[in-house]
């Protein structure tokens, strides 16, 4: 298990990558073999998320959870509520 620092800039990093559509870079921050939920139909970070299309038209504002686990500084798993 990463320290609360390690855990922290990986996520960051991840969450920037994932933002600009570097998808290549936020897999590179995950375990071969990572658990990923479904995050439309359900499945832990506290706030809103806020889901728009690439126009910017608003698809979706609701509060979740992510949770995440990681191992060898790679996320292993992550969970929504």
């Amino acid at each position: 298990m990463a320290d609360l620092e390690t855990a922290r800039t990986i996520l960051l990093a991840a969450y920037r990558d994932f933002n600009a559509r570097r998808l290549d870079d936020v897999l590179a921050l995950m375990q071969p073999d990572v658990v990923w939920p479904n995050g439309m139909e359900g499945g832990f970070v506290y706030g809103h998320q806020v889901v728009r299309d690439l126009e910017g038209k608003l698809l979706l504002d609701t509060t979740v959870r992510h949770g995440y686990r990681l191992r060898d500084g790679l996320i292993e798993r992550m969970d929504i509520e």
